[in-house]
């Protein structure tokens, strides 16, 4: 979502930058169209819609049918004129929209090496996890299942029933909103002959956002809580978690109660749009005002580990980690495992000083979230560094040898280039690995070594945080003049 047309004064500008990006010669040519077309009516109702559009969806593609038919009036524009001269304008206009095309930043993303590839390979690197979702369906058709937060069918296995993504009444919305009782919900969802639910978590909070028309009251809430901890069980967590297609959660919907049912539930699939206000701040970077709506939350739902992860995931949006710690811990530690919160909480753990706990998290994370590979990898150095250092406390110098060499070659397992987010952080804590070795290194008496350590963390981080206490050693173990090494760009 567009973060700035959450605003309504905002609105108009960002409409025209967004038309500027996406469409340049429209723009150019719309105030002359707007002024003197002989379908001034029908191109100011285009306007209208799409800037309507922008303020209802504030997703800037959604203005892509308008911009369609402007397209054509501007064509039918160009028609009017006499030849030779219309047939000028025509062919610039043409020329002018391929030249467009050709050098649009929005087609380099797409994998046209696909095209050249065996098919069984590429349809690999571009369904990822839904090759997951495909072998759960698989592994249980012909049975029915719920599909919830789903937008793909095929080629799913199985009968599915579509609970609804966008433009549709949500299917467990209307269902809830017609129960007065757990057995009343139990009951309509026997119905409909589901004993299946396949959940993408992931998806999850992009239907959130967009089901605001639907909202869950309070009622609503507890009572299909009820529900999913009676009759919704788990059968499958996700192998990996990726933002291209999501996670999958594969869930038993049972015909009898749980008896005793458990105290907590992963989820409530399909009642997303009760999350839907701390997601628009969160993305908003209004990280207070999503705080105070995770508490909000979780005061409603205490008993659904997504509610948790929410408001944990918000605190570590602050940087707040012990907060973060404290909400994410409970259903890290019941192995739940959602868009965020097992890279997160291993973060946080890490910041607060609980070692083990962020090296289990974060080996796990790896594991299950290769699309975020730099960042976990990059704090898992951070670990061994860490550890290192609580090691060199303890007199324990040899086992710091070994864990700095651990975390140097952890840090450059990965390259960070690019990420401008990353990138310092990365290179700042392997100057400072290095920059450790060289001191252990200068503590055995191996002179020439440290100085080669001290000039390489210099080269790896020349203005970070620790570069002038390597300057420093570097001038008290070799006090000629030196001429430190320029960073490489």
């Amino acid at each position: 979502m567009a973060s700035d047309t959450f605003k309504l004064a905002d609105i108009p500008g960002a409409w025209w930058r967004y038309m500027r990006l996406e469409h340049l010669l429209l723009a150019l040519t719309l105030p002359g169209l707007a002024l003197l077309g002989r379908r001034r009516t029908a191109i100011w109702a285009c306007v209208i819609g799409s800037v309507s559009i922008l303020a209802l969806g504030h997703i800037p593609r959604y203005m892509l049918s308008t911009a369609w038919v402007l397209c054509l009036l501007t064509a039918e524009e160009a028609g009017r004129f006499p030849s030779p001269v219309g047939k000028a304008i025509r062919w610039i206009l043409a020329s002018l929209a391929l030249l467009q095309l050709a050098v649009t930043p929005r087609l380099h993303p797409l994998p046209w090496k696909g095209a050249l590839g065996s098919p069984a390979q590429t349809l690999h690197q571009e369904l990822t996890t839904y090759e997951e979702a495909i072998r759960l369906t698989k592994d249980h058709a012909p049975a029915r299942f719920l599909s919830v937060c789903t937008p793909r069918t095929y080629p799913l296995s199985g009968r599915l029933l579509y609970a609804g993504v966008h433009g549709e009444t949500p299917l467990v919305w209307k269902i809830v909103k017609a129960s007065r009782s757990v057995e009343e919900i139990a009951k309509r969802v026997k119905q409909l002959g589901a004993t299946y639910m396949l959940y993408n978590f992931v998806r999850a909070e992009w239907v959130a956002t967009r089901h605001f028309a639907f909202p869950w009251d309070q009622r609503m809430l507890r009572l299909y809580t009820e529900y999913c901890k009676r009759y919704v069980t788990l059968l499958k967590s996700p192998d990996h978690c990726d933002f291209l297609n999501g996670g999958f959660y594969l869930f038993q919907i049972r015909s009898q109660p749980l008896l005793p049912p458990p105290d907590f539930t992963f989820f409530v699939p399909g009642a997303e749009s009760a999350f839907r206000n701390g997601i628009v701040h969160r993305n908003a970077q209004r990280f207070k005002e999503a705080i105070a709506e995770g508490h909000k939350v979780l005061n409603t739902l205490p008993d659904v580990g997504h509610a948790w992860n929410e408001l944990g995931y918000a605190y570590s949006l602050t940087q707040n980690w012990a907060q973060a710690y404290r909400y994410l811990k409970p259903f890290v530690d019941r192995e739940m495992v959602d868009d965020f919160n097992l890279p997160s909480f291993g973060f946080a753990a890490l910041d607060t000083g609980q070692l083990e706990e962020a090296e289990e998290a974060l080996k796990k994370a790896s594991e299950i979230y290769p699309k975020f590979r730099a960042e976990i990898v990059v704090n898992q150095g951070v670990l061994s560094l860490r550890k290192a250092l609580k090691a060199m406390a303890q007199g324990q110098f040899e086992v710091a040898e070994r864990l700095l060499a651990e975390a140097r070659e952890v840090l450059l397992s990965i390259s960070s280039e690019g990420n401008k987010k990353l990138a310092p952080m990365h290179r700042e804590n392997l100057a400072f690995v290095v920059g450790l070795s060289a001191e252990l290194l200068l503590r055995r008496g191996q002179t020439d070594k440290a100085i080669q350590l001290y000039r390489e963390a210099l080269r790896i981080a020349p203005e970070g945080q620790s570069a002038g206490r390597w300057k420093q050693r570097l001038q008290q173990v070799y006090p000629s003049p030196l001429t430190l090494p320029k960073q490489k760009n």
